[in-house]
């Protein structure tokens, strides 16, 4: 016997898929519809829990209980998977159109991980400062289907043990797996947002809120009548709570705790209440939001990919018009793809044996894993292009190799000679670690000793404590690219000159530009001060000027690179756009006027450091990428940047030479 069907639980369903589409599409008020994903977890803790406590039962036998499990581990599967894995078969054949070589060996990656359902820890383990923006992962959506399932292969083997206990202990001992899993995931919200979006455990608790509400409407205190004056209300304050959900929150929102704890607790009692007030009820049980609930996963899963590949074939983004007649052909896609794939499917998985129909299925489902591993294990299959096309976007690589000796380089030769007044030594964030390789190789041809010092984004500000938020804590491994750097440096008597490199404008403002879609940053003198990012510039000026005296004090010369221009779009992209003929030649310039407001205080500052401290060699990257009215990613026809504001091998040896002749003068 199924569980109930409630008409309710279909509006639920509509309200979280719509948050997250409207969102997606770009549509104004609703930043925070990223909650729906929140929301589906509760109701998948609910649906699920509503059907294993029915024969989770302490009275019958384990192999009965197991026989049941594999019963239910089966169907899930079958729910799922078939229209998930046609989505990622036509998201594949798409790209093959669409991606470049490098974006289409990447998207089998993703696709392979999606189909054997583990997507969510791909894309944690890539959350780094290179990967993909998230704005060109076609399949980046399907992490929520990666969690889902790992809940659906913890969940009965937990619940199963927990019916063992005595009945008062029961709900206990769920509400103390809750709570362990919200503490979680709340430290790790701060100490590392990713791990805790991504993975099971810290968002297991969403999962259990809608376990608790299936347990009491199980339960026989679950009221079959509208209940009091209050709990009226508080059907009112819910549904209003989940309406606001998408105005209230937005990007800046501490994400997913302590925040998504009110739209979740408000799903949650309204999946408690089988009868709510009657306008909720009616408000939740209408036909349309019936209808768009019983498309929900198929509207979820076709969404995306639209949104991707529009992003990158109408680059920089799509007009709004454009992405409101996407939103609109979502609704045909994913009613196809519920009546040909996920209807019948579900249907055939509760079928008993293995009939021809089913094999063939499963049969699909594994060839789409053998392609799935032979596109990630590819590179990208460049014959899809032109060879005309394959060397435009040669010249756009992100990480182009350079193969030839540096010291062959034109402008560097004069600057090739052995170095006689000591070594080198490079620090900084990510920026630092983009001038790397050609510094170790300009090194080793000029036996140069030589080492580099690397904290990806973390500064190299001694005494400063960097951290996400606000009420953080201190980033731990940036307390490592700090005052330990600065006492090796200065117990290294072979270092003779220090190039400091790093995000500055970043650390000194607090914000981010461009495209990346990075948080703010938060300095502080003061491991357990509250940080505010007004604080940030006085943090920054007085670490910056400390370690600059104590290396002057050394004796060392200090190389202190200036921002590189930071550009307010995907130049990679957009430079591919142009070379694929999608973008007009040219448009991937930024006036110098919009580089030089974000970086003028900053460059002020370290102009000002400069003037105090005869150690230091100012160097202005300006000069390599900006012409007087704009600034270009792009170098003698080559893209020279791997992303915004990181450049790649062909700009640091740009740089090479602006640096060389500053460490090199007298």
């Amino acid at each position: 016997m199924s569980p109930a069907f409630r008409q309710d639980l279909q509006g639920l369903r509509a309200l979280a898929v719509l948050g997250v589409l409207l969102f997606h599409f770009g549509v104004p008020g609703t930043e925070g519809g990223y909650a729906g994903v929140d929301l589906f977890f509760v109701l998948s803790g609910f649906l699920i829990t509503s059907i294993l406590t029915r024969r989770t039962d302490p009275h019958l036998s384990w192999k009965s209980q197991a026989a049941f499990i594999w019963r239910f581990l089966g169907k899930r599967l079958w729910r799922i998977a078939p229209a998930l894995t046609t989505v990622v078969a036509a998201t594949c054949v798409a790209g093959c159109f669409i991606l470049t070589p490098e974006d289409f060996a990447s998207l089998g990656k993703e696709a392979f991980a999606a189909v054997t359902f583990w997507p969510n820890l791909h894309f944690s383990a890539e959350a780094d400062y290179f990967a993909t923006a998230s704005a060109y992962r076609p399949l980046l959506h399907t992490w929520s289907l990666g969690v889902e399932m790992q809940f659906y292969l913890l969940w009965p083997i937990l619940l199963t043990a927990i019916r063992f206990l005595p009945e008062n202990r029961q709900r206990l001992s769920v509400l103390a797996l809750l709570g362990l899993s919200f503490l979680v995931c709340q430290i790790l919200t701060f100490a590392d947002p990713s791990v805790a979006f991504y993975n099971p455990g810290p968002r297991l608790w969403q999962f259990l809120i809608g376990a608790l509400a299936a347990w009491h409407v199980t339960s026989a205190k679950a009221a079959p009548s509208e209940g009091s004056r209050w709990q009226q209300a508080a059907d009112w304050a819910t549904l209003c709570a989940l309406l606001a959900t998408p105005v209230v929150f937005g990007p800046a929102t501490l994400w997913p705790a302590p925040s998504s704890i009110l739209p979740c607790v408000a799903a949650g009692w309204l999946m408690s209440r089988p009868r709510k007030t009657a306008l909720v009820q009616a408000l939740l049980e209408n036909r349309l939001l019936g209808v768009i609930g019983t498309l929900s996963y198929s509207l979820y899963l076709v969404h995306w990919p639209l949104v991707v590949y529009s992003n990158i074939l109408l680059f920089p983004e799509p007009t709004f018009a454009t992405r409101m007649g996407l939103l609109a052909t979502c609704v045909p896609l994913s009613a196809l793809l519920y009546l040909l794939i996920e209807r019948p499917m579900r249907k055939l998985g509760a079928a008993q044996g293995l009939p021809p129909l089913k094999l063939g299925g499963i049969a699909a489902w594994g060839g789409t894993i053998a392609l799935c591993l032979l596109l990630a294990s590819s590179k990208g299959v460049p014959d899809r292009w032109t060879a005309e096309d394959l060397a435009a976007l040669t010249r756009s690589e992100r990480h182009p190799d350079l193969s030839r000796p540096l010291c062959s380089t034109p402008g560097l030769a004069g600057l090739c000679k052995p170095e006689k007044s000591g070594g080198i030594a490079l620090w900084g964030d990510s920026h630092a670690a983009a001038l790397e390789e050609p510094l170790k190789t300009w090194a080793n041809e000029t036996g140069t000793p030589f080492r580099a010092f690397i904290g990806y984004g973390c500064p190299p500000l001694p005494g400063a404590y960097l951290r996400n938020t606000p009420v953080s804590l201190p980033k731990s491994k940036c307390l490592r690219n700090g005052t330990p750097v600065l006492d090796a440096i200065l117990a290294d008597d072979t270092i003779r000159t220090v190039i400091l490199s790093a995000r500055w404008v970043w650390y000194f403002t607090g914000t981010r530009n461009g495209p990346d879609g990075g948080g703010p940053v938060y300095l502080t003198h003061g491991k357990w001060e509250l940080a505010s990012k007004a604080g940030n510039q006085a943090v920054f000026e007085a670490s910056l000027s400390h370690l600059t005296k104590a290396l002057q004090a050394a004796g060392k010369t200090i190389v202190l690179l200036q921002p590189v221009p930071e550009f307010t779009f995907d130049p990679v992209r957009c430079y591919q756009a142009e070379l694929l003929g999608r973008e007009a030649s040219g448009t991937c310039l930024m006036a110098r006027s919009e580089t030089s407001e974000r970086q003028n205080r900053a460059n002020h500052f370290l102009e000002s450091l400069a003037s105090q401290n005869s150690s230091i060699r100012l160097v202005q990257p300006d000069g390599v990428f900006c012409s007087d009215t704009a600034c270009s990613p792009v170098l003698k026809d080559k893209m020279a940047y791997q992303d915004d504001d990181h450049v790649n091998r062909i700009g640091a040896t740009a740089l090479l030479p602006l640096i060389l002749e500053a460490a090199q003068k007298p």
